[in-house]
């Protein structure tokens, strides 16, 4: 896999179990999730904040003298004079050289850490005291058991958010002997409701071990509390020996890849049902045979696509003898009748080929329209492919399979990307990929915390194909340090955005946005030719089409031109309509007739 490039240069791509283990050599903490720096023998780390403390500090209430502290190495392992400890390789040290006060630099000066259980800042205190720990939802006092003494607390005054520093660095996954799946540390909200498998007791702390694949979770305080009933796992060789069940790994190679059987590698959702279909299937395990290669190779719009995911069509596969247009991927062919409602959409009724029990989604092969395209909710385009649907709200079937859990590589590979279900009315984050506000099903980074990006992003190939370049177009998540962003799409010839991910090719330098990429652009879930329409205003079958493929003409009952839109064309007579005018004028005519028929009747 090619290498991304991160645009945000304070994102902490460490592993997260190196994040727990990493000091800051400065202050002797954890690096956690914090922005940090390598010093200049590339061997340590520091925390950013650590790489520029101030050279001078005004005294200290326990410093007798007047003098300012000058920031030196400790060099010959002093204690500070506060905590009496060795607390790194940074010393605030009296200028006056008969006086030995010295202070370590969380002494000397509110360090402050990121952690991925909390969106701000955590100021690093001494507290000698009990205190509430929001992690584990218990109370750390000294002489607790199972948690190491320590003088420290993490803490965020605006949330009264407390973090013990044992929970701080617990293992970022765990084998437990209770579960045959590695649980992983998840800090996010949940949904639904869940019960500790150990207690039985809700799980209401902010903290908990759950697994990938099973509705399993597990209080922190039940899962690590006994030292005998679990392992410690390094989370880079559980997913390099796919020991986490069900984590998809992005992008797919390019768009000939199809996404459901990407996803069927790490998930159980086909069924054993067939999709039902009037006549047999057949089973294919090569490339379909083209006609006439120069002409696909010049029109991607007219390769073959699946009838249930719209995807370029891909062995193994099915077709239809009696049905020529007719194609689906295996996978598609074993989507389940139903699917689990989101909680996003509701609690709604059973749409077709449902069997009504209860929140549960039908799957439609083709829709109510007379035309068969509708609008999905989750990402907002137009489809004639399969979706789960009731009361005219449509999911498309990839939104509807994305799984729980994925690693993308344009961020650090071993940083899990849960699934969040963004409430409509709520609109703050932004997807990196686009820059727009996340809504319906997002993936955020639960290790850094500063990794948004929507499903439909995330699904973008790693390469793909375009007419106007010889050579497969990369995804660019951003330009390299020393290489200059394009900056006009050579597609459409508008401005490109530099913060935004973008296809291109170094050897054309060539860039195009992600939207001027057919294959992928707001219509590209439309399979067209395989609809036709018969209407009373012209003799022959009208065929659906993309609006390049009658440019030059008109539409036939507005008079205007094509874009980028949908039309049903006559290619024996050169007629041809706008979709929208044609759903207009099918409407006018069905309340026409209906109106004469009424007269006629009285």
């Amino acid at each position: 896999m090619r290498k991304f490039h991160s645009k945000h240069k304070i994102e902490n791509n460490l592993d997260p179990d190196e994040g727990n283990s990493r000091l800051c050599s400065a202050c002797k903490l954890p690096i956690f999730t914090t922005p940090f720096k390598s010093t200049e023998s590339g061997r340590d780390y520091m925390h950013e904040q650590c790489s520029n403390l101030p050279i001078n500090l005004d005294g200290s209430d326990l410093h007798p003298s007047l003098e300012p502290l000058e920031k030196q190495p400790n060099l010959d392992e002093s204690k500070c004079s506060k905590c009496d400890a060795v607390c790194g390789d940074v010393m605030y040290r009296c200028r006056d050289a008969e006086c030995d006060f010295q202070l370590d630099v969380t002494c000397a000066w509110p360090v402050k850490i990121l952690h991925r259980s909390h969106d701000h800042r955590l100021t690093v205190n001494r507290c000698s005291r009990g205190f509430f720990c929001s992690a584990c939802e218990t109370e750390h006092r000294p002489g607790l058991l199972w948690a190491q003494p320590t003088p420290l607390v993490y803490a965020c005054s605006a949330c009264d958010f407390w973090l013990h520093p044992h929970c701080a660095a617990l293992p970022n996954a765990i084998q437990h002997k209770r579960h045959r799946h590695p649980l992983l540390l998840d800090y996010r909200a949940r949904s639904t409701s869940c019960h500790c498998e150990i207690c039985q007791d809700m799980v209401l702390s902010w903290g908990f071990y759950s697994c990938t694949v099973c509705d399993y979770h597990l209080h922190i305080i039940c899962a690590v509390s006994d030292d005998q009933s679990f392992q410690p796992v390094l989370l880079r060789e559980a997913m390099q020996e796919n020991r986490v069940p069900e984590l998809v790994h992005l992008p797919v190679p390019d768009e000939y890849t199809s996404i459901l059987r990407h996803i069927a590698k790490c998930t159980t959702f086909p069924s054993d049902d067939i999709v039902q279909h009037q006549h047999p299937l057949t089973l294919h395990h090569d490339y379909p045979v083209y006609n006439d290669d120069e002409e696909i190779d010049n029109d991607v719009h007219r390769l073959p696509k699946c009838d249930g995911c719209v995807q370029f069509i891909s062995p193994p596969y099915y077709t239809c003898s009696r049905c020529p247009k007719l194609l689906l991927h295996d996978c598609c062919v074993r989507l389940p009748c139903e699917r689990a409602l989101l909680p996003l959409m509701g609690s709604l009724e059973i749409g077709w080929l449902s069997r009504r029990t209860g929140s549960l989604i039908g799957l439609n092969s083709r829709n109510e329209s007379s035309h068969g395209i509708s609008k999905t909710l989750c990402c907002n385009r137009l489809t004639n492919g399969f979706t789960y649907s009731h009361l005219e709200k449509h999911r498309d079937i990839m939104c509807s399979f994305m799984p729980d859990s994925i690693t993308h590589a344009a961020h650090a590979n071993t940083h899990v990307l849960r699934s969040y279900v963004h409430p409509l009315q709520y609109e703050v984050a932004t997807c990196r990929c686009c820059n727009g506000f996340l809504r319906d099903i997002s993936y955020n980074c639960t290790t850094c915390r500063n990794f948004s990006i929507h499903a439909t992003c995330a699904r973008l190939p790693a390469t793909v194909r375009h007419v106007s370049d010889p050579h497969p177009l990369q995804l660019v998540t951003a330009p390299p340090p020393h290489v200059q962003p394009q900056t006009i799409c050579d597609a459409c010839e508008q401005g490109l955005d530099s913060t935004q991910w973008y296809y291109g090719c170094a050897e054309c330098e060539q860039a195009f946005h992600v939207d001027c990429i057919p294959c992928l652009d707001h219509l590209s879930l439309i399979k067209y030719e395989a609809v036709e329409v018969h209407v009373e205003y012209h003799k022959c079958p009208l065929t659906l089409v993309r609006g390049h493929m009658v440019r030059g003409r008109r539409c036939g009952r507005c008079g205007e031109g094509y874009r980028n839109s949908l039309a049903f064309n006559c290619f024996k007579c050169h007629f041809s309509i706008h979709v929208t005018c044609f759903e207009t004028f099918s409407l006018l005519f069905k309340v026409s007739k209906k109106t004469r028929l009424s007269l006629k009747n009285h």
